[in-house]
């Protein structure tokens, strides 16, 4: 919950939306839009998220330390999925995407 107040009151004072914790956020699409729209929804969303957390220092945090854990623990669990025969699909979120990449093509 403290985690949660905290991104709330940094999005808060970093842009133009209040947030708070617990309420729903009303995005500008439907799910009935066409992927392509959703898709270009998604990608704006993606962007604007990434150039906030950008601005703020999480080198030594206990963000960078669950984000280098829990992206270790991906790879692992991948790595064992790989090895077994057939093909498998991993979904995961867009800031794991590099990491995961480089490090499963290593």
């Amino acid at each position: 919950e403290a985690l949660a107040c905290r991104v709330a009151a940094t999005l808060t004072h970093a842009t133009s939306m209040t947030v708070v914790p617990g309420e729903r956020v009303e995005y500008d699409i439907d799910p009935e839009d066409p992927p392509d729209r959703q898709a270009a929804h998604e990608r704006s969303h993606v962007a604007g998220v990434q150039a906030l957390l950008g601005s703020v220092e999480t080198e030594g945090s206990a963000l960078s330390y669950r984000d280098d854990t829990r992206e270790g623990c991906m790879v692992d669990r991948l790595e064992t999925i790989r090895s077994e025969p057939g093909d498998a699909v991993a979904v995961v979120g867009v800031d794991h995407l590099e990491r995961l990449a480089a490090e499963l093509s290593e």
